[in-house]
């Protein structure tokens, strides 16, 4: 049997990692974030410096830590530039996590339940179009999976022993380095760990590796705060800020709103599962609170802990107002595989039940059928629709650029909403001299390419824009790829 469990856990792997990279070439969405994250990464490699920070968190002046530049650099430096190895060695990081679901699941519940976690977060479409995005928070699904094992692995071992030495500060670590990926509900795994081994004295580490699991937390942290101490406390004033507004609170204590985050969660989590389907959550939600209270074997530390994780940050966002009153389910990507985890012991439970096994049967092919039609329907798609802009298309259109500028040096000038092309200052510094050997001038020539993306939201200031280029050069040339417009112009006189 254990040799069974081995097989069918390499065919799930296999295929997670199958749905992950396929025509990566083609379907990776490498936007604005994707573009400036690469760029960053290419002047690491360039002019080697150490990198303090990360990207913006979206609120201003609070910045994530440099991990995932660091963990994406040696894609990046595999495939000598390339977003494409850069995006499938992220595929490989992630399945690092995927087989830590594994672990964690078949640490709590039995392999059967590790291979239901699997399935599920390596099969569902929506968070396998999370762990696709060339950006931070898809690493949680590395990051928070290590810290669910590294917390059993505290409560099971005894005491003092050396697997809880070990495992006390890769928790801490886990800990910080999520806070480097995602902030608005990985924040509160902290308060909510130290709350749960406050009243269980029973699993308190030893102070000597207290000492060293709160200093491995805070060598995380090293490289934010030595950037907030060279550039004027600009973080520090900025989070002090965010949260003392008094004219605009972070936290608003509203019933109505608060009922409003609850349906958002609820639309949320079902996503994860079969999206829009609210009565398949309720059977599944109904399904595992019955195997928590109903089941001896269940009802252990390390499942309290668990619900603990899930509950307490959904509890404090349930008052916080979100990025200039906007909330994301991005937000919540901490707290996925955990949910995960719950689920896929339930599952898994009835599964050693004679007269039950049906129920399990019918919740995974009722999970298995839409999404896998998704995923069929994502991985299958075209890249020529009129509003379609994925890494396939962006290619072809900068290959027409250098194809029609022949060796005729040109000018390149880029819309892209909201008005900052670093996708394509990436490209053509990378993609322009690896193929062609040339990147566009720097000085005014007569030859002006300018390449647009179509802006549905705006398409007035799409307008404005070509309005403004048809005063500075003619068009004598054109060409779409699907929802990027190409302009061949010569300068007026």
């Amino acid at each position: 049997m254990q040799n069974k469990h081995k097989i069918i856990l390499a065919i799930l792997l296999l295929g997670a990692f199958f749905v992950r990279s396929y025509r990566t070439d083609a379907l990776l969405r490498f936007y604005f974030d994707q573009g400036r994250d690469a760029l960053i990464i290419h002047e690491m490699i360039h002019t080697p410096k150490p990198v303090l920070v990360g990207p913006t968190t979206g609120l201003a002046g609070i910045l994530r830590g440099p991990l995932f530049y660091y963990l994406l650099l040696p894609g990046y430096l595999i495939g000598q530039g390339s977003p494409i190895v850069a995006a499938i060695w992220l595929q490989i990081i992630n399945m690092v996590g995927l087989y830590f679901i594994y672990l964690s699941a078949k640490a709590l519940f039995s392999p059967t339940a590790g291979l239901v976690a699997v399935f599920l977060l390596g099969f569902s479409n929506h968070l396998v179009s999370l762990s696709r995005w060339l950006s931070e928070p898809s690493l949680i699904f590395t990051t928070v999976p290590i810290m669910i094992y590294g917390l059993i692995q505290i409560i099971k071992a005894p005491r003092h022993s050396g697997l809880s030495r070990i495992y006390w500060p890769i928790t801490a670590l886990m800990l910080g380095l999520n806070l480097q990926l995602e902030i608005a509900s990985e924040i509160w795994f902290i308060p909510a760990v130290f709350l749960f081994f406050l009243f269980q004295k029973k699993y308190w580490p030893s102070v000597k590796t207290l000492i060293s699991s709160v200093f491995v937390f805070l060598l995380t942290l090293i490289p934010q705060v030595l950037f907030d101490f060279r550039h004027d406390h600009i973080m520090f004033k900025a989070i002090i800020k965010h949260f003392a507004d008094s004219t605009n609170p972070s936290f608003i204590f509203s019933i109505p709103k608060t009922i409003d985050r609850w349906h958002f969660y609820q639309d949320t989590f079902a996503t994860l599962l079969i999206p829009q389907n609210y009565l398949y959550l309720t059977l599944v939600l109904v399904l595992v609170l019955s195997v928590s209270l109903t089941t001896k074997k269940y009802k252990t530390s390390i499942n309290y802990l668990l619900l603990w994780l899930l509950f307490f940050p959904l509890l404090v966002l349930s008052f916080y107002r979100g990025n200039q009153g906007n909330f994301y389910s991005y937000y919540l990507v901490g707290l996925f595989p955990i949910f995960i985890i719950l689920v896929s012991g339930s599952i898994a439970h009835l599964f050693t039940k004679k007269y039950w096994a049906i129920i399990s049967v019918i919740i995974l092919f009722l999970f298995a059928k839409p999404n896998f039609i998704l995923l069929k329907n994502y991985l299958n798609s075209s890249f020529s629709g009129p509003e379609n802009i994925s890494f396939g298309n962006q290619l072809q259109a900068i290959d027409w650029v250098y194809q029609q500028a022949g060796n005729e040096p040109f000018n390149i000038d880029v819309y892209v909403p909201p008005v900052i092309p670093h996708a394509y200052d990436y490209l053509f510094l990378w993609y322009g001299p690896k193929k062609y050997d040339r990147e566009p001038s720097k000085e005014l020539v007569p030859l002006l390419i300018t390449l647009s993306e179509v802006d549905v939201p705006h398409p007035e200031r799409l307008q404005a824009w070509m309005d403004r280029q048809s005063g500075i050069g003619e068009i004598n040339k054109q060409e779409n790829f699907g929802g990027i417009e190409v302009h061949r112009r010569l300068r007026l006189q």
